[in-house]
């Protein structure tokens, strides 16, 4: 269905602690900077072989009430 958009793309939700991890929380961060590289190595592939653009948001911080 992707191939068959005008303008097909895919786009990931992350985090920065996949890019800076701090220490805490390491499964989180380890799994975080495995999307990251997920990310990357599909944008390359599905790019390249069907144009379909690959991109991922990587909010910092949040305050929020907890």
């Amino acid at each position: 269905l992707l191939q068959e958009s005008d303008n097909p793309s895919i786009t990931y939700v992350t985090s920065v602690d996949g890019e800076r991890p701090n220490g805490d929380y390491i499964g989180y961060q380890v799994g975080t900077a495995g999307l990251m590289a997920m990310t990357k190595a599909n944008a390359v592939y599905l790019g390249r072989k069907y144009g379909i653009r690959v991109n991922a948001v990587a909010p910092g911080p949040v305050r929020t009430e907890l």
